[in-house]
């Protein structure tokens, strides 16, 4: 079983709409109720990113596992709520400093993925107007072939230093008081 949670102001596309409208930075459920917590696009949109983070972890039982996008590479987008983009190391020590212990840093498109888009956004801008009623069917069927051109040489020249995105696999550390013995957390739930 999942939840989805989003804010009220996201659009939905056809999709099906969350379970829970909430904001990242405070979840409204119990401290330890979840095995795994999933975020994807959303930490650029975020001005305090390490909030949603130290939240999630809140929300994770212990050894709970997080899997979490950082955006590295992308044009400014959705203004003004475009504040970030994450390097696998801004990653990495955003998680740890949330109590994670990153795992795996699994790569996201490439820079000529990145090449691609941007040819795709020109062609957004070609394909307006009056002029849309000619130039559409052509940019829908350019789209096609740009995506597979790009994503082949992505496979190509894949350089890991240059991709789109991360999805970060970590899991919670237990957190431990000044003694070494586990931290208590006032929001978790009782054991009695």
């Amino acid at each position: 079983r999942y939840l989805g949670v989003d804010l009220p102001s996201s659009r939905f596309l056809g999709q099906r709409p969350p379970d829970v409208y909430a904001r990242a930075e405070a979840l409204p459920f119990r401290a330890g109720s979840f095995d795994t917590v999933l975020g994807l696009s959303m930490l650029t949109y975020l001005r305090e990113p390490a909030e949603p983070i130290a939240e999630a972890h809140r929300v994770l039982r212990p050894d709970g596992m997080l899997l979490l996008e950082f955006t590295q590479m992308a044009p400014l987008h959705d203004e003004p709520h475009d504040y970030f983009r994450f390097t696998r190391y801004g990653a990495a020590h955003l998680l740890e400093r949330a109590g994670f212990e990153p795992l795996e840093f699994i790569p996201i498109g490439g820079l000529m993925s990145r090449v691609g888009l941007s040819a795709i956004a020109a062609l957004n801008r070609v394909n307006r107007g009056p002029l849309r009623v000619i130039t559409e069917l052509p940019v829908r069927i350019l789209y096609v072939v740009l995506q597979v051109v790009f994503e082949g040489l992505d496979r190509l020249l894949f350089d890991p230093r240059e991709v789109l995105a991360h999805l970060v696999v970590a899991r919670k550390k237990e957190r431990r008081d000044s003694r070494g013995g586990p931290r208590h957390d006032p929001r978790a739930p009782s054991s009695e």
